[in-house]
């Protein structure tokens, strides 16, 4: 029987590289950048512009996802393989905690 072996070199170069990092930096920001977007919903009146508003918040709730959601299936499949495997498991916890922070920030969006 053959072994699947997951192919997830197109996600990372690996679990601690440089451009993972940088990309969880860049994601404080963006979270930040997120929530003043939601704070101006209470105070758009006009359709267009709450569409507009709307649109911009869910481009950039996508990229913290895709970025949350690539960090763990790449994490997950690293541990599927090594489950001692300690940088996949520091991304598994810092994937973890950009999903909740992201949830929590969305979360107005998500109920409105």
């Amino acid at each position: 029987m053959n072994r699947m072996i997951w192919r997830d070199d197109h996600i990372f170069a690996a679990p601690d590289c440089p451009a993972m990092d940088q990309q969880f930096a860049d994601a404080e920001p963006a979270l930040y950048r997120l929530e003043c977007l939601i704070a101006e919903l209470a105070h758009c009146h006009e359709p267009a512009a709450l569409r507009a508003l709307l649109r911009t918040i869910r481009a950039q709730t996508r990229e913290l996802t895709d970025l949350a959601r690539n960090s763990g299936v790449y994490g997950y499949n690293r541990l599927s393989r090594n489950g001692h495997d300690e940088p996949a498991k520091r991304l598994l916890s810092r994937s973890s905690r950009l999903s909740s922070r992201l949830a929590q920030v969305t979360k107005p969006v998500t109920l409105f």
